[in-house]
């Protein structure tokens, strides 16, 4: 080894290369997530919105029931209800969506999944008996949160390269 390149020296600019690239690749990765405030943002519009539309329904005279637990009693949905519902809902697209943040088609596997929740989250109003006004309005419930959340978390996801 030349004298003027000690052994210090070389693992000095080893650990700085390294440095670099680590914070190449750190910039690199905030740039294709969205951040966490802004999913928090868009689950917290999404909850109030949710909880605005319960309480003009309400206003309105619509019938909206919620079914206690499988094969539970079928009761008048309140909005701690609502509230309870939206939050969990909210939080676990927030951690799908951490997790999905990691691969290049995390977004499409995201909105699809999200979709396919929306949709499924039809399927607990046929128990419920509805008429068809009340029917309608329970599922644009379900609709007011899950879009918002859907539209939302996909329009800020931005784009692999």
């Amino acid at each position: 080894m030349p004298p003027e390149l000690s052994e210090s020296a070389c693992l000095d600019g080893l650990h700085a290369s390294q440095d670099s690239r680590w914070l190449a690749f750190q910039e690199t990765a905030r740039e294709k997530v969205m951040s966490m405030s802004d999913r928090l943002r868009v689950v917290g519009l999404a909850i109030v919105a949710s909880l605005v539309f319960f309480f003009v329904v309400q206003a309105l005279g619509a019938n909206l029931l919620v079914q206690m637990g499988p094969g539970g009693s079928i009761e008048d949905m309140t909005w701690i209800n609502v509230l309870l519902v939206t939050v969990s809902f909210g939080v676990l697209a927030i951690a799908l969506a951490w997790i999905l943040d990691r691969f290049s088609w995390g977004k499409t596997a995201w909105t699809v999944i999200a979709a396919v929740v929306l949709v499924a989250s039809f399927a607990v109003l046929g128990p419920l008996r509805l008429n068809t006004s009340d029917l309608i309005w329970q599922a644009l419930l379900h609709s007011v949160f899950g879009l918002l959340v859907i539209i939302g978390f996909y329009v800020g996801w931005p784009e692999p390269d």
